[in-house]
């Protein structure tokens, strides 16, 4: 799945419901200098947050994981999702929804992103082994 970059601050939205909603989660009001407009990125997870999507894409190439941001501020070019990848359905109230879709490993593991950033040792060599170029 591949993206491209049309927003990088939560202000540059058009959408005020979406900006209301994001502001919860956002803390900023400056532009993310780790998102450049115009630039296509490789999706490595999708995530259901806050009652909307997040991608995590590998914005900063030092880094060992990957960053989540709101889809709001991608154009979506390639929505194929890669064969090997699985999903992870959640029960709530009034039905089920898609809470995650990456590889099997993070699919699966609802603590993945949280042990990947502490730097377990297990999850970071399943994650680097899939990590995009």
């Amino acid at each position: 799945m591949r993206v491209l970059c049309i927003a990088n601050s939560v202000i540059d939205l058009n959408d005020e419901i979406v900006r209301i909603r994001l502001n919860r989660s956002i803390h900023r009001d400056t532009a993310d200098m780790d998102l450049d407009i115009g630039k296509y990125y490789d999706v490595v997870a999708i995530e259901e947050r806050d009652g909307g999507i997040w991608l995590f894409l590998h914005t900063v190439k030092s880094s060992d994981y990957p960053y989540p941001y709101p889809a709001e501020m991608f154009e979506f070019l390639d929505t194929s999702i890669p064969s090997d990848w699985g999903i992870k359905f959640e029960k709530r109230e009034g039905g089920v929804i898609i809470k995650r879709i990456s590889f099997p490993k993070w699919a699966s593991d609802d603590y993945f992103y949280e042990k990947l950033v502490d730097g377990d040792k297990e999850v970071v060599t399943a994650y680097q082994s899939r990590r995009p170029e």
